[in-house]
């Protein structure tokens, strides 16, 4: 995990939009059928990895009452790795393998703490710090907030994707601008989003959520889990993880 900044980079919208209309029912967020036969398909080889003695009859699919797969991610808003794993590798598997394979819980939260503060009107108080200073607490709010509001991820990873791509990542106290978040929100309606985000109780209550849901035993983000077991990256990739889980399921 760095903290080291990047210059901002920026998409082209149109690409932004094509890619946020076939994860929302194009073809790549939750596809109802997948041919695992098919010679032209990636997931033939991906999943004949895992069963090279048992040939699959002739039509065998991957249909929607299957097994799912629980892949749990812990993030931060402002974290280059973060950026690197969710624009190389979650994405891209996400479209691999849809929502039939995949049960996704995306938790930007990361190696943020929650601790006491001093005491106020005899009522202890808790308050928030992240890694990348308070810009990176806003910013892991907001994402909070649109999974809250949006809690299909053919939904909200278009608009994380697009966050990873124009919010500039490393440490700052300066938050940034609501426009850059609405201009990510492609598709969705950002006032609901905004709302929440600027609803103090429904905020911090997400963001203790996120908190309470982020594997006390994590050491790094991002930090993944499938089916509960820690998948370390280095070894394994995220694909071949999701892949080996969902035939051992089966």
């Amino acid at each position: 995990h760095s903290n080291t900044s990047i210059p901002k980079k920026r998409r082209r919208r149109s690409k932004y939009k094509k890619m946020a209309g076939i994860m929302r029912g194009g073809g790549g967020g939750g596809v109802s059928l997948l041919d695992i036969n098919n010679p032209s398909s990636p997931l033939q080889s991906l999943f004949s990895s895992f069963l090279p003695n048992r040939a699959p009859p002739a039509g065998a699919m991957v249909v929607d009452d299957s097994p799912k797969v629980k892949v749990q991610v812990s993030i931060e808003a402002l974290c280059i790795d973060s950026k690197h794993f969710i624009l190389n590798d979650l994405i891209p598997t996400y479209h691999l393998l849809g929502s039939n394979i995949i049960d996704l819980e995306l938790l930007p939260f990361g190696n943020a703490k929650i601790t006491p503060t001093t005491p106020n009107n005899n009522k202890q108080q808790q308050s928030i710090k992240c890694q990348h200073g308070k810009a990176e607490c806003d910013a892991n709010s907001y994402e909070q907030c649109l999974i809250a509001t949006y809690p299909n991820p053919p939904d909200y990873l278009p608009a994380i994707e697009c966050l990873f791509q124009t919010l500039p990542m490393g440490y700052s106290d300066n938050t940034f601008n609501t426009n850059m978040f609405q201009d990510c929100s492609v598709g969705l309606d950002f006032t609901k989003i905004r709302s929440c985000h600027e609803d103090e109780g429904e905020a911090w209550k997400l963001q203790l959520d996120n908190y309470e849901r982020t594997p006390v035993d994590h050491t790094h983000v991002p930090w993944v889990t499938v089916n509960g077991e820690y998948l370390d990256e280095e070894k394994e990739k995220l694909d071949v993880g999701i892949c080996s889980a969902f035939v051992k399921g089966g």
